[in-house]
Formats: C-alpha cells, structure tokens, sequence
C-alpha cells in the first residue's frame, strides 16, 4: 500500500481508487456521522450546510431528522460531486438539496446564509485552518451552531498515512483552535467508538466532537 496515495485519495478523490476509498468510508463513518446528526440536531425549515459531503450516502438520513430542511453540501472533489448528485437525485431535483464543488475556504455563498454547519472528518486536510474557519464563521447566521468531529490525535496517529500531510487534533487543541477564530464552544466529548452486531465501529478508535456557535 503506497501511503502517499491512499492520503491524497483521502483528501480528494479521484478516479476509480477514489470510488473504492468513499464507499469504505460510508462504513468506516457511519458512527461518528450519527453522533454528529445527533448533535446537530436539525430543527424544522433550518437551512445547512456540510462540509466535504463526500458521496453523499448519509444525506438522506440527515434530511429525515427534521421537516423542511434546506441541505447545501460542499466538496472540492468533482468525482464525489458527481456520485453524490445521483445518489440524491431526487431530493435536488426537488430543490431540497443543493450540491456545490467548492473548496472550504472559498465558500461561494452570501454572509449569515445557514442555521447550522456540519464539518465531520474534513479538518485534517485544511492546511490553513483559520481560513476554511473564517468563511464558516462567515456564513453561519448568528446564534447558528456548527458541529465540528474529527478521529483523535491518539487513534490518528495509529494510521501510517497520517504522515502524509493530515494535520491531526486533541480535542484540547480543536477547541483553542476554534474559540481563537470567534466561536463559542457549547460543548465537546471524546468518546470511544463501539462496535455493532454488524461490524461497525472500532473498539481502538477515539472520536471528537465539538459544538460551537457564532456570537449573536
């Protein structure tokens, strides 16, 4: 396994490697996704917006939790636009659910645009965080709450293509990181995954999640 590869694939992916990469992820994000979900706690008629939407499985589940929602993903990766767009097929059709190629620090849309953020596993990429932070503070309606979740530093660093530019996190970090560049932290846990029945979930892994809002 060619390390190297396997990260930039990570970041973006590409071609057919790219496809086999996004649908094991679907597996291996399933349960850091939900506590995301959870968290988040879509209200009726919000409008959100999530940040590198991947292929777009677990859109779907999202846009169940709550009446009238407004969904807007990002990605930087046309392929991943382009599977997410069938996969929700309907609902963009339906004008429920927009999906826009876009990187993170360049967001193509006005200020104070959406209610709530979701950002699950994107942060290791950014190389300038307090850039991707700043449009994300941009856009998000005052009072509006982002949930930030990421694997932790510790179960990170388990992984032999974290050396190939990811920049990891401890939650103590993430938090700084994020009340630096104007957020309010509402709350943060790390947890251990568990795992399912089905095989989902890791017994060694360690995620973080973090809740924030912008100041009204």
């Amino acid at each position: 396994m060619d390390y190297k590869i396997l990260s930039e694939q990570l970041r973006k992916p590409e071609g057919e490697f790219g496809l086999q990469i996004s649908a094991q992820m679907n597996l291996h994000n399933a349960i850091l996704n939900r506590w995301s979900f959870k968290l988040l706690a879509p209200e009726p008629n919000d409008k959100l917006l999530e940040i590198g939407m991947a292929n777009g499985f677990f859109i779907r589940e999202l846009m169940e939790m709550a009446d009238g929602l407004h969904y807007t993903g990002i990605d930087h990766s046309p392929l991943m636009l382009q599977k997410a767009s069938e996969l929700n097929a309907d609902s963009i059709e339906d004008k429920k659910v927009k999906l826009v190629l876009a990187a993170a620090k360049h967001l193509p849309f006005n200020d104070n645009s959406f209610d709530k953020i979701l950002c699950v596993n994107a942060i290791y990429f950014w190389d300038t965080p307090a850039d991707e932070l700043a449009e994300l503070y941009r856009v998000l309606t005052p009072g509006g709450k982002m949930v930030m979740s990421f694997c932790s530093q510790e179960t990170m660093r388990k992984y032999p293509y974290e050396t190939y530019g990811l920049k990891t996190y401890a939650m103590d970090d993430a938090a700084l990181l994020l009340a630096s560049n104007g957020f309010i932290i509402v709350d943060m846990s790390e947890d251990k995954e568990p795992v399912t029945i089905s095989g989902i979930g890791h017994d060694d892994v360690k995620d973080i999640l973090l809740r924030v809002m912008k100041p009204i």
